[in-house]
Order: C-alpha cells, then structure tokens, then sequence
C-alpha cells in the first residue's frame, strides 16, 4: 500500500506530521512530480511483476517459455509439509513463551521459509532511493511491540540479524539461496491430493472442459 506523508518542518527543523493520505496524488503536471517520476518505477520493481503464463503462449515470447522466465505459482505457493507446519506451530509457541530463540529458526530452511527469504531479497535488491526500515538487523526488539507477529516477521528478522548487518554477510546469504535455488529446493511444494466424491461437480456442455463445482440450494442434498 502506497500512503503519502504530509510533513511541515518549523523554523528549528522540527518536522511535524500534518496528515496521511490513503490514496497520494500521483500527477505528473505538479511539484510532485520531481518525486512521483522516479518513485513509481522503483516502487513497481520493487513489487516484482512476472510474465504472466498466458502471455508466453503467443508467438513473440516462445522463447521466454523455453527459458522458462514466465510467472511460476509454486514461488508463492503458501502451501507447507506437516514437518513446515510442525516447526512453526514450535517457533510461535515459544515466542510467545518468551523462549524463542530466532537464530534457531535458521538451522535448517524448509523450502517453504527459502520462498519467503528469497522474495525479501529480490524486493531488497531493488531498492535505490527507497529504505526498508522494516526488518532490518537492528528491528529485531521491535517485535514485543506487534500485537500478532507472523512466523514470516520472525522468520525476516532472524534473516536480518544474520546476514543483514553488512554487505558481506548478505552476499553470504544470498550465496546460500542461490545453491538452494540452484537446486529447485524452493519450488518444493506438497501435493494437494483432493477426493472429488466429495465435490459437488456439473459437467461442462463441451467436451474437453473440466467439469465446474455445482453450488447447492438451500435445502438440496448432494448425491455424488
């Protein structure tokens, strides 16, 4: 969400907050321009868009789809293994025990966390005139002021306080992603294995067309 701070700064420098705004004005024929034109390209790749699958079916980009550079769901897949689920379920329950320990958390990546770190380092990375003040090597302690961290907040911020205290440990890190990314170990998603018995279905008019969910009316008993 892109908000616009309105801030006055006093004869002494003191900056005051006048007002946030949920929806900035981005015209291009006013003073705000001079930020507007080089923060929206930034903030758009910073975001990451990918090459839809759809669009490497036409002509000009079969050769983006031999080298495989269209959009891959599994990359933001929230899916996770009982062993994924089991490790955070332990992590947030010691965090809020006040026994987690978040240098722990890096011991051994599940592929489910090298999807999330990876997706950080890529909006990092493109980051020039933009700062990330939010996780960062020194934000760690800022946690106990979040009402519900996520695993994903603590999972970034023992990230950060590993590899994020210079250039040298994040090239160390980002090493360490790329040998596991090197070998698809992020593109590890479990199966979604779904018994249709228990769908209700109607089948599609046209042959070669999956069959739709068929929704019930109030009182309607399924039958398969």
């Amino acid at each position: 969400k892109l908000l616009g701070f309105d801030v006055l700064y006093d004869a002494n420098l003191k900056p005051w907050l006048l007002e946030v705004n949920n929806n900035p004005s981005l015209l291009e024929n006013t003073i705000d321009s001079l930020v507007n034109k080089p923060m929206l390209p930034e903030m758009f790749n910073i975001v990451g868009f990918h090459i839809p699958n759809e669009r490497c079916l036409s002509q000009n980009l079969q050769s983006l789809e031999n080298n495989k550079k269209h959009h891959d769901s599994r990359i933001y897949s929230s899916l996770k293994t009982k062993e994924e689920d089991e490790k955070i379920d332990k992590i947030m329950n010691d965090f809020e025990k006040n026994e987690c320990h978040l240098e722990n958390i890096l011991e051994q990546l599940l592929p489910s966390e090298v999807r999330i770190i990876l997706r950080s380092e890529d909006e990092l990375s493109q980051t020039k005139s933009w700062t990330r003040i939010f996780p960062a090597s020194n934000t760690h302690h800022l946690l106990q002021f979040m009402s519900s961290p996520s695993y994903s907040d603590l999972l970034l911020a023992a990230w950060e306080g590993k590899f994020g205290t210079g250039w040298k440990k994040r090239e160390q890190g980002q090493e360490l992603l790329k040998n596991l990314c090197q070998e698809k170990y992020h593109l590890k998603v479990p199966e979604i294995i779904l018994n249709m018995d228990l769908f209700p279905l109607r089948l599609s008019l046209f042959p070669n067309v999956p069959p739709y969910i068929r929704f019930l009316l109030p009182g309607q008993q399924y039958e398969p």
